[in-house]
């Protein structure tokens, strides 16, 4: 048995456009770490982005029957989501999911678990985040539900969330909280972009440590 609900609403362009300013680490900062996927879950590539709105695919253990049937149903401005329930035998994801995924217009996946041909991956070039690879083919027993809330990378990610990924990893932003977030990444950009060319004006100590050296005499006042 298995369960297939609708795909989310797409999140606005102007709200994909505006996150793919900013790397995950500024996300991460404004959600103080909450939303941030633990560290193994990486592009199979440097240099692989992605931003979209997350269909979410929670299938059986070793099956990815789930993650085929969201590709079919999936398309432009959607990231897979998928909890891939710790298995590290076998891989959920290949070549030829992915190609298909590519033809959808889908922005990428996002694998708690592992995937299979790294270099053809790497050629086709859509984003795939996973924690790993290994050769083994699972197998297609049919279970499982398609955009229902997960866990994924130990975070809890709902259909229609914001999912942004590059080299350092993936942080997820829930949909109620997206204006909030970006608002806070551009204040957050702007300050990161005066304290580089502080830097670069030979300031080396921040502000905030200035003071607390100079609270222990540790710098003129």
């Amino acid at each position: 048995m298995y369960t297939i609900n609708d795909n989310p609403e797409l999140l606005a362009p102007d709200i994909i456009e505006q996150v793919k300013q900013f790397p995950t680490g500024v996300i991460s900062d404004v959600m103080s770490g909450n939303g941030t996927m633990g560290y193994r879950i990486k592009p199979v590539a440097n240099g692989m982005k992605v931003a979209g709105t997350a269909i979410t695919v929670n299938g059986r253990a070793g099956s990815n029957f789930m993650i085929h049937t969201a590709v079919a149903l999936a398309g432009k401005g959607y990231v897979l989501v998928v909890n891939g329930k710790g298995n590290q035998s076998v891989a959920l994801l290949g070549d030829l999911i992915t190609r298909a995924a590519k033809q959808q217009g889908v922005e990428g996946f996002v694998i708690d678990g592992l995937v299979r041909d790294v270099a053809d991956l790497r050629d086709i070039g859509l984003p795939v985040f996973s924690i790993g690879a290994v050769p083994a083919a699972p197998d297609r027993e049919e279970g499982g539900e398609l955009n229902v809330p997960i866990a994924c990378g130990g975070v809890h990610v709902n259909p229609g969330d914001l999912v942004i990924g590059d080299d350092d990893g993936v942080v997820v932003v829930p949909r109620s909280r997206v204006s909030e977030v970006l608002e806070a990444a551009e204040k957050k950009k702007l300050s990161e972009e005066q304290r580089i060319e502080e830097i670069a004006n030979h300031v080396i100590v921040p502000e905030w440590l200035r003071k607390k050296l100079q609270e222990r005499n540790l710098l003129p006042k």
